[in-house]
């Protein structure tokens, strides 16, 4: 249910098709409203992301999937997600990034924590890693046998502690 309100527009839709009543959401609204509140406090427990296991990864994941064609240069954002962290992918001479972008003239939508913690999967498992404002981590080298279109997928989710994402 936590994936359905993801986005201000998304609250308007459950409402406007009244297929779940209002009540039943307030809980997951009091839950996601609480989640932004401890994230924009940096009030998470230190070293949550260490912590956290394939079940668990599994168990509260969103995928959102993109589509790569060719080997060209591309770049693609998910925004309106994870609690304010502006996520910035690229791929490029068979390299995948992922960038926490931070834009000024957006400061009040965007987290402008000094460093978020950031769960993603690849080939070898769950990675953390702290990004920092504007850093960007190379997150995958394709094989070169690896042959196109390729699929990648985002994976977030919110816990009782932060968000995780991937």
């Amino acid at each position: 249910m936590a994936h359905l309100v993801l986005h201000p527009l998304d609250f308007e839709v459950l409402h406007a098709d009244n297929i779940i009543r209002p009540g039943w959401l307030a809980g997951l609204y009091r839950h996601q409203w609480l989640t932004l509140l401890r994230l924009d406090q940096g009030l998470v427990e230190p070293g949550w992301s260490r912590d956290v296991t394939e079940a668990q990864f599994d168990a509260c994941a969103l995928r959102c999937g993109r589509t790569l064609k060719d080997r060209q240069k591309v770049t693609w954002r998910w925004t309106g997600f994870n609690f304010g962290v502006d996520l910035v992918m690229v791929h490029s001479r068979r390299q995948i990034s992922l960038r926490r972008n931070v834009r000024q003239e957006l400061p009040l939508l965007i987290s402008q924590a000094n460093s978020r913690d950031v769960i993603y999967r690849s080939s070898s498992g769950l990675t953390a890693v702290q990004l920092a404002r504007g850093q960007e981590v190379r997150v995958l080298t394709l094989d070169e046998a690896a042959t196109y279109p390729l699929l990648l997928a985002k994976l977030s989710s919110n816990s009782k502690h932060a968000p995780r994402i991937v």
